[in-house]
C-alpha cells in the first residue's frame, strides 16, 4: 500500500541503501532464476522446486536484516492484512475511475456569494506538540497571536494510515472498513461542486490523498500539485502550497472550496523545514535525561541512531513550519469572506513508549498517534453573516476541551457543509460543530 500508493520519493526517503539492494538483489535473483529454467529440460522438475524454496528463503533473510520502516507496517499494521496491495491499488483506482458517484441532493440556503472554505490537511502532526494546547514548547507563536482562531485541544484521528484517516476527512464515515473507497459515498468535494462552488485541489503532500478524492478532484477549477517523480522530495516544502493559493484566489471569483494537502510533518523531520527558516526561528531549549535514544521496535534504524532530543527538535521546527504556513495562509484570506479548518490526518509515534516508531502501527493504547491538532478559523466578514454559528462553534470548542463532547475527524465533513448553509440528507447536523443541537459521544475501540 505505501510502497504503490505513495510517492516515489517519500519511498526513498525511508529505505536505506542496504533495502535498495535487497529489493535490487533479490530482482537479479528471479531474473536469473527465469533465465535457468528457460534453459531445463522438464525432467527437472526437482531443480526447479528446490530453487523456488531457496529464493523465498533468500528473500526472507534479506528482509529480517533490511531497515525496519516497512518491516514493521507490515508486521503491524492490521489494515495491510484485510486491504493487500493488489486490491488497494488497482481494484479501488477502477472503482474511482468508472463509478458513477452517488451524491445525495444538496441545496445551499441563504444564498451566499464569494464564500471561501479551506479544508487543510496536514500530516503527521501530533497535538500534544502544539504551542497552542499546552506543550512546553511555543511550537504555534503565529496562530497563539491570531485572531478568530477557534481550537479544539482534545480532537482524534480514526486511523494511523494516511489513506484510512482521510478517508474519514472527505466523506465523514467512520465505518471505514466497509465504505473507505466504495461507490456512493461521496466526498465533501463532490457536495461543495454540487452546490455550484469552484474547486482547487492544492498538494504537496502524500499520494495516498489522492486515492479517496481522485474522482471528485478530476473536476476541479484549479489542481496543483508539488510532488511527483520529477521533483526532489528532499527539496520540497509546504512554502510551495502559499504560491499555489495566491494564484487560485487571483483566477477563481464566486464561492469557492479549496482543498489543500500538506506535508506538514512527514518523516524525515528534518527535510520539512527549510534552513533559512530555523535560522531565524529559534526553539526554546527542551532536554531528556540522559539525552536517551528511542525504545521502540526498529527506531534506532529508522531514525538512524539519532538521540531523543535530536527527533523531537527537528520534529518540532516541522510544527512550527506549519504554523507559519497555516498562518499565512489566513493572512491570504483574513479580508475575504472565509473560513478555514486545519487538522493532520493522524498523529505519530517515536517509540517513546517501547512501541513502534513513525505512524506505521495500530495500537487503540498510544494515544499520540491518534490525537490531533483541529483547528477551525473564520474571516470578520464570516463572522459578521454567520454570528450565531460562530457563537455555537465557540461554545462546542469549550464542551470539547472539557471533554464534554468527542470531536473527531468524523466531525469535519459536516462542518463543513453546514459553514456555507448546505442542506441535504447527508448533513448529520448534530456531527457539525457549528450547530446549536451537537451530540458526540466517544466512538468504540471498533470505530476508532
Amino acid at each position: 500500500q505505501c510502497i504503490i500508493n505513495t510517492n516515489y520519493n517519500e519511498v526513498i526517503e525511508l529505505l536505506s541503501s542496504f533495502s535498495l539492494g535487497t529489493i535490487v538483489g533479490f530482482f537479479a535473483l528471479c531474473l536469473l532464476f527465469v533465465i535457468y529454467i528457460i534453459k531445463l529440460k522438464p525432467c527437472n522438475k526437482i531443480k526447479i522446486n528446490f530453487l523456488i524454496i531457496f529464493l523465498c528463503l533468500v528473500f526472507s533473510l534479506l528482509l529480517r536484516f533490511s531497515t525496519s520502516s516497512y518491516r514493521v507496517l507490515y508486521k503491524e499494521n492490521p489494515i495491510l492484512k484485510i486491504y493487500p496491495v493488489v486490491y488497494n491499488t488497482i481494484c479501488n483506482n477502477i472503482k474511482y475511475r468508472f463509478a458513477n458517484i452517488d451524491i445525495k441532493d444538496i441545496i445551499q440556503e441563504n444564498n451566499t456569494n464569494d464564500l471561501i472554505v479551506v479544508l487543510f490537511v496536514g500530516e503527521s502532526a501530533r497535538s500534544d506538540h502544539f504551542g497552542l494546547n499546552g506543550y512546553t514548547r511555543n511550537t504555534t507563536p503565529l496562530l497563539s497571536n491570531q485572531k478568530n482562531i477557534v481550537n479544539f485541544n482534545n480532537a482524534h484521528s480514526h486511523r494511523t494510515s494516511t489513506l484510512l484517516s482521510t478517508a474519514c476527512i472527505f466523506t465523514g464515515h467512520n465505518d471505514i472498513e466497509k465504505n473507505w473507497l466504495s461507490p456512493g459515498k461521496g466526498t465533501v468535494l463532490g457536495y461543495f461542486k454540487s452546490m455550484g462552488f469552484n474547486l482547487s485541489v492544492l498538494s504537496t503532500g502524500a499520494n495516498d490523498t489522492f486515492n479517496n478524492i481522485k474522482y471528485d478532484a478530476s473536476s476541479a477549477n484549479i489542481k496543483m500539485e508539488f510532488n511527483s517523480f520529477a521533483n526532489n522530495f528532499d527539496k520540497i516544502t509546504d512554502k510551495k502550497l502559499l504560491d499555489f493559493l495566491k494564484v487560485c484566489l487571483n483566477k477563481n471569483t464566486g464561492n469557492h472550496f479549496i482543498t489543500v494537502l500538506s506535508l506538514g510533518s512527514h518523516y524525515k523531520y528534518d527535510k520539512r523545514t527549510p534552513d533559512e527558516f530555523k535560522k531565524y526561528n529559534k526553539l526554546d531549549d527542551i532536554l531528556f535525561e540522559n539525552n536517551i535514544k528511542p525504545k521502540g521496535l526498529y527506531c534506532d534504524i529508522v531514525y538512524n541512531k539519532k538521540s531523543y532530543n535530536q527527533i523531537i527538535d527537528e520534529y518540532d521546527y516541522s510544527i512550527m513550519y506549519t504554523d507559519y504556513i497555516i498562518n499565512n495562509t489566513i493572512e491570504l484570506l483574513k479580508n475575504k469572506n472565509a473560513v478555514l479548518i486545519y487538522t493532520s490526518d493522524h498523529g505519530e509515534s517515536f517509540g517513546e513508549k517501547n512501541q513502534g516508531c513513525l505512524h506505521a502501527f495500530y495500537d487503540k493504547n498510544a494515544p499520540e498517534l491518534f490525537n490531533v491538532p483541529f483547528i477551525v478559523w473564520y474571516s470578520d466578514l464570516y463572522k459578521k453573516q454567520n454570528s450565531s454559528k460562530i457563537d455555537n462553534l465557540i461554545k462546542n470548542m469549550n464542551k470539547a476541551n472539557n471533554k464534554e463532547i468527542f470531536v473527531s475527524h468524523n466531525n469535519i465533513f459536516h462542518t463543513l457543509l453546514d459553514s456555507a448553509n448546505g442542506k441535504s440528507d447527508a448533513i448529520i447536523k448534530n456531527l457539525s460543530l457549528f450547530s446549536d443541537d451537537i451530540s458526540i459521544n466517544k466512538f468504540t475501540d471498533f470505530d476508532r
